[in-house]
């Protein structure tokens, strides 16, 4: 493994050859730490470059096996001889960049922080110090400070923790040194030569990310418009085929922890954590309340942030990456805030496009055993977006509707998915249904994504779902998305009942939601309250088949009189009320006398013992003057004069 070290250093190799010897760095044993560090103390005195190539190579074995490097940096005092013959511009920046490398591990972390060498040597560096470095060399060694700030135990934090002061300092150099146009470097990553200006942008991006932890820095960030700016050339830089997918991923992550909203806590983690602070004497820091965060959100959005982000999308998702992960909660940030105009405006940037790809993406993850929960973060983005769009312009493009309708329902099934998810999967569906009569077949259609689903669709899971939650807002939420499912002929056959005898069904009180008077009956047990709109809404719709007239008019008086109650309810609930009841004197109204079935007289008794004509007729005597009526008003009571005349034809 030392000759694998040793072929790190020679400058005649082909990139395979490097690639291979630095996959081998991983293999290191402790037995091969005194040749390995002596490897390290040749070539650091032989010349500038070879210098530079150790420092390189040292900071590559930090990352991929932190433990043998800690025990190589301790051998002979290898360290020590690193940080005394880096004393030009050049080599004082590989090593503060080596350095940082390091301090990526934590035991790595807290041997440097309390090594006094290393502090002695790296502070003078930095923008803290009276006489400043050189831009590149501060960048670096800024970044070190931080990483080398972020110690735990007792002893180094208090002398090492950043003060407040200290902090706005680094974050004022760094800014600085983006704004100066010191970040914009478009040179090839090299794979183990030094580049000094690369070296220190990734620094410098990396010590921004630690500094932005600071609730009062993102504020700072996000009303910077130079900063912002600067921020957007970086981005577009990385979006080409060769951009640096490792230094996308931390400009993603810096821009997803300025708009990170705070975690939804349930009852009892919201108790947990008011105790804890009252403990600490603590106040929640009010830059992290959602309304601050929006504002960020709609600074960078402003900014012209998002341009960049769909085309890095769109490369993002062809390979392998943690970088799609991060799009996700970045998109999913910049679609919270519940405005249309806003979210309008995203979408005319391209947002659509960009989180139906990482959708696709997670739809296709969630097929997997044990899919991790980051992949319905996309699909709850999508969903947010869909709500409050027009699907119709949304998703105009051929084959789009198609593939959301397969995204979002895997949102909705997704056993691991929150109440909130769920949630906006439903209203997200419940719009895409509401396009026309063959979308509302495709969702109500749509099957479960997960191998234990046995084949579930939208439409057969709706009446568990409505069991199971008992949430006002999605019970409504349900029922509205059946509301626009019963358009679709196969939906309004199950629940209208047609095909079916409704002498068959028995008037109980018990309510069978096997049979169709019983899913009907539970209809008409929705018709009251926030729901009430919805579930009446879909019985004026499916009380146009006879069969569904023929289940209601045999139901118990007391589930007559719910749908009664509506006509002196608000006005749009007498409205759905009186098409339910306007069809069902129709109904009524076309049956013959008939002594084995059900008769006009037998019919339109049910209709009064549930005192709908009374209550038709008291509508009529409170509007008897429709000049000044609303128009849902006029509407309903033009339908209460017909109602009165077919009952009395």
């Amino acid at each position: 493994m030392a000759d694998a070290v040793a072929a790190l250093f020679a400058f005649e190799q082909d990139a395979a050859d490097a690639a291979k010897a630095l996959a081998a760095l991983q293999t290191v044993e402790a037995r091969h730490v005194p040749k390995v560090a002596g490897i390290f103390a040749r070539e650091a005195h032989k010349n500038t470059a070879s210098l530079l190539r150790a420092l390189v190579v040292l900071g590559a074995l930090s990352l991929v096996n932190p433990a043998t490097a800690l025990d190589v940096m301790k051998e002979g005092a290898l360290l020590h001889t690193l940080v005394s013959v880096s004393n030009t511009p050049e080599t004082s920046c590989a090593m503060a960049h080596a350095l940082a490398e390091a301090s990526s591990d934590v035991h790595v972390r807290t041997w440097l922080a309390q090594t006094p060498f290393v502090t002695e040597w790296l502070a003078p560096r930095t923008s803290l110090a009276k006489f400043q470095e050189v831009g590149q060399v501060q960048a670096c060694a800024d970044l070190a400070w931080i990483k080398l700030a972020m110690q735990t135990n007792d002893k180094t934090k208090k002398a090492l923790s950043l003060s407040e002061q200290d902090t706005t300092t680094l974050y004022t150099a760094l800014r600085d040194f983006f704004v100066s146009d010191g970040a914009q470097v478009q040179a090839p990553k090299p794979l183990l030569a030094f580049h000094e200006a690369r070296a220190a942008r990734d620094d410098a991006l990396e010590g921004m990310y630690y500094l932005l932890f600071m609730p009062a820095l993102r504020n700072t960030f996000c009303h910077d418009a130079p900063m912002l700016a600067a921020m957007v050339r970086i981005l577009t830089l990385q979006t080409s085929a060769d951009g640096d997918s490792a230094l996308a991923f931390v400009l993603v992550s810096m821009l997803a922890t300025l708009v990170a909203y705070p975690a939804k806590r349930t009852a009892e983690q919201q108790r947990a954590e008011a105790l804890r602070r009252a403990a600490s004497n603590q106040a929640d820091d009010p830059l992290l309340a959602p309304e601050q965060v929006s504002l960020r959100v709609r600074a960078l959005v402003h900014a012209g942030i998002v341009a960049p982000l769909v085309p890095l999308t769109v490369r993002a998702v062809r390979i392998e990456s943690a970088l799609r992960d991060q799009l996700a909660g970045l998109f999913l940030s910049l679609v919270t805030p519940q405005d249309s105009k806003f979210r309008g405006l995203l979408l005319q940037q391209g947002v659509g496009r960009a989180l139906l790809l990482l959708s696709q993406t997670a739809h296709h993850t969630l097929r997997k055993p044990a899919p991790p929960n980051y992949a319905l973060l996309p699909l709850q983005a999508l969903a947010k977006l869909t709500i409050t769009a027009d699907p119709r312009l949304m998703y105009h493009a051929q084959g789009t509707p198609l593939l959301a309708v397969q995204c979002l329902a895997s949102l909705y099934f997704a056993p691991h998915a929150t109440l909130l998810q769920f949630f906006e999967a439903v209203m997200a569906l419940t719009n895409m249904s509401s396009m026309d009569e063959p979308m509302a077949g495709v969702v109500a259609r749509a099957v479960s994504p997960f191998p234990d689903a046995d084949g579930a669709n939208i439409s057969d899971s709706l009446l568990s779902n409505l069991l199971l939650h008992d949430e006002p807002m999605v019970r409504k939420a349900l029922v509205e998305l059946l509301c626009n499912l019963v358009q679709d002929p196969h939906v309004f056959a199950y629940w209208a009942g047609e095909g079916t005898s409704a002498a068959d069904d028995i008037s109980t009180a018990t309510i069978h939601l096997q049979t169709a008077q019983g899913r009907l009956r539970f209809l008409v047990s929705l018709c009251e309250g926030d729901i009430g709109l919805a579930a009446s809404g879909t019985l004026a719709c499916l009380t146009s088949a006879v069969s569904a007239c023929q289940y209601l008019v045999r139901m118990p008086t007391s589930s007559l009189e719910t749908l009664a109650e509506l006509l002196g309810a608000s006005e749009q609930l007498a409205l759905r009320g009186f098409a339910i009841l306007y069809n069902l004197v129709q109904y009524a109204a076309s049956l013959a006398p008939n002594p084995d079935g059900l008769s006009k007289c037998e019919a339109l008794g049910a209709l009064h013992d549930a005192r709908f004509f009374s209550a038709t007729k008291a509508f009529v005597a409170r509007h008897a003057a429709p000049q000044n009526a609303a128009l849902p008003t006029a509407q309903a009571l033009a339908m209460a004069l017909d109602i009165l005349k077919l009952a009395d034809a």
